[in-house]
């Protein structure tokens, strides 16, 4: 016995596009893609004041602020680890622990925040001193342009 011959038929006949299967098709992508995909809270947005040229006022409002100024430094070459100094002072044992409950204990409605350090800090480190004062509800965060060590003292 032979096996089954299939034979190939040639015709005039046009092809067809069905639309249903493709519409299946893409609703199986869409509910995949939305099921596979992970929602991210939207950020809050965070009001700061960039370093400018200087030839801008402050408003009002500023000049009856807390001033607090953050400086960061780096201690090594690679810039692993930086040193924190809050208005002067530089903290100790964890810097970021230690900025944040300082930052809580006190008033962050009535405080400006000034970030400054050495140019080449890491942005992990800037990162971590804008949540400290989220948490803190500071209502104005300024970074003043980035300076050598020469120039700060």
């Amino acid at each position: 016995m032979k096996g089954m011959v299939y034979r190939k038929r040639l015709g005039k006949g046009r092809y067809t596009l069905q639309m249903a299967p493709m519409v299946d098709v893409v609703f199986l992508l869409l509910i995949f893609f939305l099921v596979a995909s992970k929602i991210q809270p939207a950020e809050a947005a965070f009001k700061a004041d960039l370093p400018g040229d200087g030839r801008h006022p402050r408003p009002p409002e500023v000049s009856r602020l807390e001033l607090v100024r953050v400086h960061l430094r780096n201690l090594d070459v690679a810039g692993e680890t930086v040193e924190v100094s809050l208005n002067g002072e530089v903290l100790g044992g964890d810097p970021f622990r230690t900025l944040t409950s300082r930052l809580l204990a006190a008033d962050g409605s009535n405080m400006r925040l000034v970030i400054d350090g050495d140019p080449d800090v890491k942005v992990t480190f800037i990162a971590t001193v804008l949540d400290a004062a989220s948490a803190a509800r500071v209502k104005q965060v300024v970074f003043r342009e980035p300076r050598r060590d020469a120039e700060t003292r």
